[in-house]
């Protein structure tokens, strides 16, 4: 999975995944080792 390769690779996790069921969706917030923050989202 993207989020725990880059976590594995050096960045740090902001906020870790999180189930949105009222969208429904998953979310996670992360900086990679060069400090960019990312959001990622996930619909299902």
């Amino acid at each position: 999975m993207f989020f725990n390769n880059v976590v594995r690779e050096g960045g740090k996790v902001i906020s870790p995944i999180q189930d949105l069921s009222e969208i429904p969706a998953k979310n996670a917030v992360f900086s990679d080792k060069y400090n960019h923050v990312w959001v990622i989202n996930q619909k299902y």
